[in-house]
């Protein structure tokens, strides 16, 4: 089990060519990982995108008796896109060093959901983390990551 996260400051993880790997709400709730205070930077190997799936655990819980037609955004993480990495003084140029990807992850109405697909190598997630005085049970999810292979369109 991680210690509490007891710094400021991004964590890194790199994502791995092995397969997927993950991101936990119980983490962020428990350990402070992947919290505004301390979120996480996912780091695909070069010449690769970050892919992001939602698996929500919390879909039947939070859906039973709430048929309003509501439009509400319960939301369970934050994904922006990074700037790519200043390497021995040369910038990797990708639209002019711009980027601006960015996506709230809500809360939906199927368990497993793609959220994002980067346009560069480095991602940061922010799991918003539940109230301590939020009467309902806590939602459960995880953010499936991995390395895809960039395209030229």
């Amino acid at each position: 089990m991680f210690p509490p996260c007891q710094h400021a400051g991004r964590l890194e993880v790199h994502a791995a060519d092995d397969g997927p790997q993950y991101l936990a709400s119980a983490v962020a709730d428990d350990r402070g990982f992947g919290s505004s205070r301390c979120p996480w930077t996912l780091v695909a190997p070069r010449g690769r995108r970050l892919n992001v799936t939602l698996l929500d655990f919390a879909v039947v819980a939070r859906h039973r008796g709430h048929d309003d037609g509501a439009d509400v955004c319960h939301v369970y993480a934050r994904i922006r896109e990074l700037p790519p990495r200043v390497v021995a003084g040369n910038e990797v140029s990708r639209g002019g060093g711009q980027t601006g990807g960015e996506v709230t992850v809500c809360a939906g109405q199927v368990r497993e959901r793609p959220v994002f697909v980067s346009d560069t190598e480095r991602v940061e997630v922010t799991i918003m983390t539940a109230s301590r005085t939020n009467s309902e049970d806590p939602a459960y999810f995880l953010l499936r990551y991995s390395g895809a292979r960039a395209t030229l369109l």
